[in-house]
């Protein structure tokens, strides 16, 4: 795309339209690495209000932050046709539901 005459070739400035640079990060961390990126969608909140996402049993609540990250990167995965991602974002969506 870069070296054999499509319109990227050319330009100095590729843009990717309706993703964010966190998501389109977390792809490409993911693409480098092959680490699925951790959005922490479920957070253990205690009931003073801190978070301890290892010691503490209570229920866990949605980061709206990152669960909308995930969402990102689910679409960005379906359109560069990484399976393997989006199949891990869904995991991570389906917990919280």
């Amino acid at each position: 795309m870069f070296t054999t005459g499509f319109r990227e070739s050319m330009q100095r400035v590729i843009e990717i339209p309706n993703c964010s640079y966190g998501a389109f990060h977390c792809m490409m961390q993911y693409i480098y690495t092959g680490r699925v990126p951790d959005f922490a969608v479920l957070r253990p909140t205690r009931t003073d209000g801190s978070n301890d996402d290892e010691h503490d049993p209570s229920p866990s609540t949605v980061n709206e932050e990152n669960l909308n990250r995930a969402v990102e990167v689910l679409e960005l995965a379906d359109q560069f046709f990484l399976d393997h991602l989006k199949q891990c974002c869904e995991r991570m969506l389906q917990a919280a539901i």
